[in-house]
């Protein structure tokens, strides 16, 4: 896939207005918007062309961003025009220069379907007879007022498939269509999978109190869903930002709805991607990693394997633990909950930190061995024998090890200095002089917390704040976080809760999050699910 944005076309060619001057100016002039874009896209789509432009000036237009090495696509416009040569006439100097090896043109269809559906006809028509290196890509529209009926999701791509031309493809506009669902519910603007593979174009933008064409952080946009639907298909056209500073410049900053806007979209797909990822690892090869830990388990005197998103076998001396087993919402089948449980089996304790069901799976934990003690909060309450109530700033002897227990600042701070929210219990492992600690899903990094003499490692469960997990342009929370993990003194990090398939992409850490504090912390490795740490 490739990243766009959408160009004036007053800013290459012709006088340019108040608005486009005002983004030129946001960067330094063209030169400084056109670099930018260089730097941080692949794709300019040139808004909009008429039949009344100037060819020879286009192609001067669309020279211009080649020499920034940006891929060019055009938005253009069938209003007024009455047949396919009046429509390509603009375009035929570009065509016959071979700047690209092809382009696509967008466009809206016309208010009357019937005229809309002959013009599309014969304008695909004659780029087929005549061999022109283009698609046209037809956009779904906002029902503004009862203004458009016909041309919703459905309606587009129905008109694609009725035309069946190869020259014809859809251009589906995310915001477009979630305006038509926010004005009129579920059924406003019905979209299903079956449009995907229709899709050859896209214009991304948020909706902001019925407003369109916002930035990513300026209102509501449906990236995950949007995102994942293309993905399965293999969708590897542009992803275009259409954002209209003329609509919001009063609110947000130009320069930065367009840096934070760029930021956002490029770290959605890497969150959709890693997302889709992890479903597939854990369905695919969920009973190989568990028994990648066994068998280390087994190899090893010391350490620990990951076993779940934020779960733990640990291993000291002859004593293991579990440390939050969860297989809740997660896609694992039959024989990996099996391949768990008989893990399970093997530990000397099992332990639990809080009540969120990705730590506490009451269904998976009715499930274990009774034999296996189950070390549960005093906040806690569980139907079931050998249950052993830990409390905060009480140590337990297991086997070989002692088992630290601490208050664990999940929630946020009251204005009295209580914690509020979800009590959690945090601990740490002694064993042989030394410390592995476990704060667990720490949120208030600035609460006062226990530490440790001689920590060899810290588990550290990132997290850089509520709905924050496309923000990686300008993290507030990244500061705090290595601040904490720099308070414990250890020796080795290992930061963890990552990519949890359960959250939405902007609840989910993944790598390009980490990096915010990898950079700074030492020592520290990102884990993953069925890797062994030897301590």
């Amino acid at each position: 896939m490739k990243y766009g944005i959408k160009l004036p076309y007053d800013i290459l060619a012709g006088e340019m207005s108040e608005i486009s001057r005002a983004i030129c100016d946001a960067f330094g002039g063209t030169d400084g918007l056109l670099a930018y874009y260089a730097a941080n896209l692949d794709s300019v789509e040139l808004a909009t062309v008429s039949s009344q432009t100037d060819g020879d000036e286009l192609l001067v237009a669309c020279r211009r961003c080649a020499e920034y090495k940006l891929f060019l696509t055009v938005h253009g416009s069938m209003d007024g025009v009455t047949d396919a040569g009046a429509f390509w006439k603009p375009y035929l100097p570009l065509f016959a220069s071979g700047l690209q090896e092809s382009y696509t043109v967008t466009v809206h269809p016309l208010k009357d379907p019937t005229e809309s559906e002959r013009l599309l006809r014969a304008v695909c028509a004659k780029a087929e007879a005549e061999g022109y290196p283009v698609t046209l890509m037809l956009e779904n529209q906002c029902d503004r007022k009862g203004r458009y009926p016909h041309w919703l999701c459905r309606s587009v791509a129905d008109t694609v498939r009725q035309i069946g031309s190869p020259y014809l493809r859809m251009c589906f506009d995310f915001g477009h269509q979630l305006f038509n669902v926010q004005a009129k519910g579920a059924d406003g603007d019905p979209f299903d999978g079956a449009v995907f593979p229709l899709i050859g174009h896209t214009h991304i933008h948020a909706v902001s109190s019925g407003a369109t064409h916002f930035p990513l952080d300026g209102g509501e946009v449906l990236l995950e869903e949007n995102l994942t639907g293309l993905m399965r298909c293999g969708y590897d056209g542009v992803l275009m930002l259409e954002l209209l500073p003329g609509r919001y410049m009063d609110r947000f900053d130009i320069r930065e709805s367009i840096v934070s806007s760029v930021s956002i979209l490029k770290t959605a797909v890497h969150q959709t991607a890693a997302k889709l990822r992890a479903a597939a690892d854990f369905s695919e090869n969920y009973v190989s990693h568990v028994e990648s830990v066994r068998l280390a388990a087994e190899k090893f005197v010391c350490g620990f394997g990951v076993i779940g998103t934020a779960a733990y076998l640990v291993k000291m001396g002859e004593t293991r633990i579990a440390v939050d087993p969860s297989l809740w919402g997660l896609p694992v089948g039959a024989e990996g909950r099996q391949a768990l449980l008989d893990l399970l089996g093997t530990c000397d304790a099992v332990i639990v930190t809080h009540t969120h069901e990705d730590h506490f799976d009451r269904g998976l934990i009715a499930e274990l061995c009774a034999d296996v003690p189950l070390y549960l909060p005093d906040f806690l309450s569980c139907e079931r024998e050998n249950v052993i109530v830990t409390h905060d700033g009480a140590s337990y002897r297991i086997g070989s090890m002692i088992l630290h227990v601490f208050a664990s600042a999940h929630s946020e701070i009251h204005a009295d200095g209580s914690l509020g929210g979800v009590p959690e219990y945090g601990f740490a492992i002694e064993y042989d002089g030394a410390y592995t600690v476990f704060p667990t899903d720490v949120r208030t990094y600035e609460k006062a917390h226990a530490t440790f003499p001689h920590t060899k490692a810290l588990i550290a469960h990132l997290w850089l704040g509520r709905a924050q997990g496309l923000n990686v342009h300008d993290n507030p929370c990244a500061e705090k976080f290595c601040a904490f993990v720099e308070s414990f003194g250890a020796e080795r990090v290992f930061l963890s809760h990552l990519c949890d398939v359960r959250r939405a992409i902007r609840d989910i850490w993944t790598d390009v999050n980490a990096a915010l504090v990898t950079d700074r912390l030492k020592n520290t490795a990102l884990l993953r699910i069925g890797q062994w740490v030897d301590l």
